[in-house]
């Protein structure tokens, strides 16, 4: 039960109810249960007929404080109340990849120490990201009074999650 999906839970019996959508709700229980590692799903819930009756009248599980908003976002598509508003697994793995990817530039273009003109292939990771060709990017930020480097900025500035807020002029000013 406490992986199932509501439309599974209103009726056990029915095979109607077994479908690839009924399987993303369970993947999205998994994906929490991942970010909780490995916490049972409900582990407050001591009584099945309770989950079951959560999980039927809408109730979702948690954010954990290690999952990003983004993330959050696809995981509750995964164990949306109606099955039809649930994606594809082939439309999660997208959406996971183009997170991931996302991550992974912003996380390239975060850990250096400090250049005003960033380097060559810090410019191609923002002309990707942004969908531009040949803009010349600097990178401006205020040290705080301790002389913090770059790194300790960002950290300073979001410690949360790997968001690197930009904003984008003619200059091409990050």
């Amino acid at each position: 039960y406490r992986y199932a999906a509501p439309e599974i839970l209103v009726d056990v019996t029915s095979k109607e109810a077994y479908t690839e959508k009924s399987d993303m709700y369970s993947m999205g229980v998994l994906m929490w249960e991942a970010f909780m590692k490995g916490t049972i799903p409900w582990s407050f819930v001591h009584n099945d007929a309770e989950v079951q009756q959560r999980v039927i009248d809408g109730e979702r599980l948690k954010q954990p404080e290690t999952c990003s908003q983004k993330l959050w976002d696809i995981i509750l598509s995964a164990m949306a109340q109606q099955p039809s508003y649930r994606p594809t697994f082939s439309s999660l793995k997208r959406r996971l990849t183009e997170h991931q990817v996302r991550s992974e530039m912003l996380q390239e273009i975060c850990y250096f120490e400090g250049t005003t003109l960033l380097s060559g292939a810090q410019q191609q990771i923002l002309n990707k990201f942004y969908g531009v060709n040949d803009q010349k990017w600097k990178l401006i930020y205020k040290s705080t009074t301790d002389g913090d480097k770059i790194l300790d900025f960002h950290r300073c500035c979001d410690g949360k999650s790997n968001v690197l807020m930009t904003i984008l002029s003619d200059n091409g000013y990050l």
